[in-house]
């Protein structure tokens, strides 16, 4: 699943996540041609969904489903560079790595791996 999103989005999900839980999981299924994001914790659950245009700018899959597990602690490292740049391309699938990537206004690009939780 590859997806696009402004990373403001993305550092407001990754924040209301960490209230939460310790870890964020991410549903994909084709029905929906959207990404689940959940989260729960003792103090309660948190749950939205990702669609085209609210707030994706860009939705793809080459199957159809998938469900991966990340920890918020390695989430919250990603959100201090998200400022480089505004938007950011995700990467995910089954037990895969989560892939960020962030193109900057001069040309570079960084890209960032984060482990799946088992």
């Amino acid at each position: 699943v590859v997806t696009r999103l402004p990373t403001d989005e993305l550092v407001a999900v990754i924040k209301d996540v960490a209230v939460v839980g310790d870890e964020m999981t991410l549903q994909y299924t084709s029905e929906l041609n959207a990404i689940r994001v959940l989260s729960f914790g003792e103090l309660g659950e948190y749950r939205t969904e990702l669609k085209q245009f609210k707030p994706l700018t860009y939705i793809e899959a080459t199957i159809n489903s998938a469900g991966v597990r990340y920890s918020v602690d390695h989430l919250k490292v990603l959100t201090k560079i998200l400022d480089l740049a505004e938007e950011c391309t995700l990467a995910f699938g089954p037990d895969k790595p989560l892939k960020a990537e962030l193109e900057l206004s001069g040309g570079g690009k960084i890209v960032v791996w984060i482990a799946p939780r088992a």
